[in-house]
């Protein structure tokens, strides 16, 4: 009995580890196509496909959104490292602000290049990086509405970083990118079935 508690109390502590949340996801290779509509000489409309990743996660040509200043990557493969959207991020405050738009710029009225360009001005606005937003207009709700949002959480979007530091201090832009997790065992279906395994070993051993 000693021996089989010993064994339950070590299969728990291998199982905490998996539980904790990590943000660093991995590397992977990020293709982004900028395009219009344009205001005051940006594009605000910004699709990208994930090539590959070390963590498994691939996207055909998807809708992105681009999250910092730095200079485009236009059509380049161009690596980058991958980060799910937690409180351990240093931008997190404003990621998740980010992060909301991303997840409803839909709702204000369809999946047009107009919405998403209005919703990628109010994301440049939420995280700093400037503000061309009409003094009143769509952008302006969307930003307002998301400056409502504290510490929102979403599975549906990650943050790729380049980690590259260009001229001038200047890498390329960083993104939001949509996301589906690559399904792997939870840890306490991990630990269930192990369970299942010492009863059933149990049972072996009584009926011999």
């Amino acid at each position: 009995m000693k021996r089989v508690i010993g064994i339950l109390v070590v299969a728990v502590l291998l199982a905490l580890p998996l539980c904790a949340g990590a943000t660093y996801l991995g590397n992977g290779v990020l293709n982004v196509v900028p395009s219009s509509p344009v205001e005051a000489n940006y594009y605000l409309d910004y699709d990208g496909t994930v090539k590959s990743s070390t963590f498994g996660y691939t996207t055909g040509l998807v809708e992105i959104f681009c999250v910092s200043s730095e200079n485009a990557n236009s059509f380049k493969d161009t690596a980058y490292s991958f980060y799910t959207i937690t409180s351990d991020l240093s931008n997190y405050a404003k990621l998740s602000k980010a992060a909301w738009i991303a997840d409803n710029w839909t709702n204000y009225g369809g999946t047009s290049d107009y919405y998403k360009a209005e919703a990628q001005k109010a994301v440049w606005a939420i995280m700093g990086v400037m503000n061309i937003m009409e003094f009143t207009g769509l952008d302006k709700n969307i930003y307002a509405d998301a400056m409502l949002q504290n510490n929102y959480v979403t599975n549906n979007w990650i943050f790729a970083q380049n980690p590259v530091v260009g001229v001038g201090g200047f890498g390329y832009q960083d993104y939001l990118t949509p996301y589906t997790p690559v399904q792997t065992p939870e840890p306490a279906t991990m630990l269930l079935f192990g369970l299942g395994l010492l009863g059933l070993a149990g049972i072996r051993r009584k009926m011999k």
